[in-house]
């Protein structure tokens, strides 16, 4: 399992592509958030399989709100477009 404050990319379902946040975990399933879509209030529990790691972490300040989180996931995707299309 991955542990909360991972960042992962979506590979299926309504949120495939974009970058989420785990924030926890239930019943063998993955809750994650982003801040927008899905708030941390009322995370969307998904099948680890669906999910890929990008390696990058947020700290716990940075999942304390849906605009921290939010602001977080947007500086991490504008520096993976900046390491180009290899990488996840």
């Amino acid at each position: 399992m991955m542990p909360v404050g991972c960042v992962v990319r979506a590979l299926s379902g309504k949120e495939k592509g974009r970058l989420l946040a785990v924030v926890g975990e239930r019943d063998g399933r993955l809750l994650i958030a982003d801040g927008r879509h899905r708030l941390l209030i009322a995370p969307k529990g998904k099948n680890p399989r669906h999910l890929l790691d990008t390696g990058a972490r947020l700290t716990c300040e940075e999942l304390r709100t849906d605009r921290q989180l939010r602001r977080a996931l947007r500086r991490i995707a504008e520096e993976q477009e900046k390491e180009g299309p290899g990488r996840v």
